[in-house]
């Protein structure tokens, strides 16, 4: 039996005795010897030590393990498992904006158009809201990438990039499937003080 199996069932043992933080400790054991000795990481473990940290009251430790496991799905393409995930985040940590730009990526590449475009839509938002119009923009180009046919959105793009002085990013080929970029995992983008906001309503059909 391998290092992370034995603490795999150590973590089960604890967890049946209702000794949580020492179950969790083993969980994550076993995702580091896992790690260590370059085996492939059984992605349950994640989601495992994320629903017994939300036991706990634990949000953003839960959160963080729960992310691990959308990207970990998600490389695999295991899109509907990467879903569930993001809505689960979504239920229990609202405010996790960078999660619909996550499922806004994912929802494009199993082809849901309408999903992805919402979820662009809502992290652009909340950018702008926020004053980092630079990231709003950028969302929003990602509409147009999956639906270029919408030519009232390009119009408004345009226009609030060059009220903005931000250039638009090229059209990006079609989204690999071995990788999920989010927010946190790319180059980090200036801040723009512009208060220009727009809000759009997009028949997503």
């Amino acid at each position: 039996m391998s290092n992370a199996a034995k603490h795999r069932k150590r973590a089960a043992e604890f967890e049946q005795r209702k000794q949580i933080d020492r179950a969790i400790a083993s969980y994550v054991k076993a995702i580091e010897e896992s790690e260590a000795a370059g085996e492939e990481i059984d992605v349950a473990l994640y989601n495992k030590v994320g629903d017994l940290a939300l036991r706990q009251g634990r949000v953003p430790d839960a959160i963080t393990y729960f992310e691990c496991a959308v990207e970990h799905y998600a490389t695999s393409g295991l899109f509907n498992n990467a879903i569930a995930l993001c809505n689960k985040i979504l239920r229990n940590a609202p405010g996790r904006v960078n999660v619909h730009f996550t499922l806004g990526r994912i929802s494009a590449r199993k082809g849901l158009r309408g999903d992805a475009a919402r979820n662009f839509l809502e992290y652009a938002t909340r950018m702008q809201q926020e004053g980092r119009v630079e990231e709003g923009i950028r969302a929003l180009a990602e509409i147009l990438d999956i639906m270029p046919e919408l030519n009232d959105v390009r119009a408004m793009v345009e226009a609030l990039a060059a009220r903005s002085g931000v250039a638009l990013p090229r059209r990006r080929s079609p989204l690999r499937a071995d990788r999920v970029p989010t927010p946190e995992s790319t180059p980090a983008l200036r801040e723009q003080k512009s208060q220009d906001l727009i809000f759009l309503d997009i028949d997503y059909g």
